[in-house]
């Protein structure tokens, strides 16, 4: 009885910490509602429309509970209403559908002009020097600019699995942060590993979403996009019931 009340007070007290230095969002995409939350931030220059051959094929839908996004040219950003994001946990799931480069994932920390340091993570099927596909690429970006970027620091990791070719199959990627750290998992839904571990000179506070860059036209289907912004980074991924399961686990 006593262990019992232990437990009671212990996840009480850890959600009463959760809820005073954290807050969630949880996009499934059950409900086309959720669409209100995003905001599309596009700008393409006049290099890039010569170059893509699909006619607006910028296009947001939910599709069987998640959330379809065609895209080409340049730049398409798709960014979160009304959230901030400094610290705390990023999760994904994405299919892979359509396409020849899809450097498609996530960016965060931009600032309110997307001019100024801001990071990503991608899953990319663009090519290395060695003719591989660069796999999950991470990009610490100094400036970005329509036509091109700058990183302060990047880097790029082969995943198993990816190809260069639509890989039609669920991958997930986790970003957790705390300050400068930045820790990137991802692989096959289910089996992803730690691949990416960053230490950097810590950005400010921005904002956080969806990005492809591509000048062909790409499809990937995107779901379970949850984010935990926290005073401290959570370091698990649905990290309220990965607690209780342990404590269930230890009985």
């Amino acid at each position: 009885m006593k262990k019992e009340a232990l437990t009671t007070i212990f996840l009480c007290t850890l959600v009463l910490f959760l809820g005073a230095h954290s807050a969630a969002l949880v996009l499934d995409f059950e409900n086309p509602e959720q669409l209100n939350r995003l905001e599309v931030l596009r700008e393409t220059d006049d290099h890039w429309k010569s170059r893509n051959n699909v006619d607006d094929p910028f296009q947001l839908e939910i599709v069987d509970g998640a959330l379809r996004f065609a895209s080409g040219g340049m730049w398409n950003l798709i960014a979160i209403k009304d959230l901030q994001f400094t610290n705390g946990t990023i999760y994904y799931k994405m299919k892979w559908l359509e396409g020849g480069w899809c450097q498609i994932g996530v960016f965060y920390r931009l600032q309110e002009t997307p001019h100024l340091p801001h990071y990503q993570v991608t899953l990319s099927a663009e090519m290395q020097p060695d003719r591989k596909p660069e796999g999950l690429k991470w990009l610490d970006c100094e400036v970005v600019k329509w036509n091109g970027l700058s990183s302060r620091q990047s880097t790029a990791k082969p995943i198993q699995g990816w190809d260069r070719k639509p890989v039609n199959q669920w991958f997930e990627v986790k970003i957790e942060v705390k300050s400068g750290e930045h820790t990137v998992f991802v692989g096959p839904e289910g089996k992803s590993k730690q691949v990416i571990e960053m230490k950097v000179a810590t950005q400010g506070k921005g904002r956080v979403g969806l990005l492809t860059y591509s000048p062909t036209r790409e499809v990937v289907l995107i779901d379970d996009f949850e984010i935990i912004t926290s005073a401290f980074a959570v370091t698990t991924h649905k990290t309220l019931a990965s607690t209780w399961g342990r404590i269930k686990a230890s009985r």
